[in-house]
């Protein structure tokens, strides 16, 4: 019977979703991890999807100095193959590694 592919210390990270359902963000710290990942079973009894394509492009913005990385913000441009853009920026204490904050907004092409 195959395991749950998160180790008792890792917790995935939900990120906002665009559309239907829940998006969750994993950062796997190697190849062995990703595996358990692609192929385990789902913690807590969720249920998967099949596997699906989703094209988009994303641009992350700083100043020419890097001003905004060392204060710890992110900033993120995605543009989705329906032409629809959602900007997102990150807070982050210098000490930690999650997001102390997060904001994302989502505009639909000619929005």
């Amino acid at each position: 019977m195959p395991r749950s592919f998160f180790p008792d210390e890792t917790v995935p990270r939900p990120s906002p979703a665009d559309g239907e359902g829940r998006a969750v963000r994993l950062d796997a710290p190697d190849a062995a991890t990703l595996e358990r990942i692609a192929t385990g079973i789902l913690p807590g009894g969720l249920e998967g999807e099949p596997p699906r394509t989703v094209l988009f492009r994303e641009v992350y913005h700083d100043t020419p100095e890097g001003g905004l990385r060392r204060r710890g913000a992110t900033v993120c441009v995605r543009v989705e193959e329906d032409g629809a853009r959602t900007l997102s920026v990150e807070l982050r204490d210098p000490d930690e590694h999650e997001p102390v904050r997060r904001a994302s907004e989502r505009v639909e092409e000619g929005g």
